[in-house]
């Protein structure tokens, strides 16, 4: 079985794909940024893309934006409830980066 590589992109990246795709067609699109057709299909239809806070946010499947920041909170609040046993004082300590590559 060949396995998939699967890959995300931000509001920002969706965003100049949607504007090529309005400029050219789908099938240029496709074929320049190696996306499959029915995805950047979707993405033109979903108007909450446009509509997110930050461009540099991940877009759930659902097309709620998911912040770095949304990720941390929910780590401490995991760490805080259901990880406090295993991992003592971890929601004082706990510090995370982002380098523009972290896939959600």
């Amino acid at each position: 079985m060949t396995k998939i590589l699967r890959t995300s992109y931000t509001a920002r990246e969706k965003l100049r794909i949607i504007a090529y795709c309005k400029q050219n067609s789908l099938r240029n699109a496709q074929q320049k940024y190696g996306i499959n057709f029915a995805q950047i299909s979707k993405w033109c239809k979903n108007e909450s893309i446009s509509k997110a806070k930050s461009k540099n946010c991940r877009m759930a499947a659902d097309g709620i934006a998911i912040t770095t920041y949304m990720v941390q909170q929910k780590i401490k609040s995991l760490l805080n409830i259901e990880y406090s046993q295993q991992y003592h004082n971890a929601k004082n300590t706990f510090t995370a980066s982002y380098n523009g590559s972290m896939a959600l």
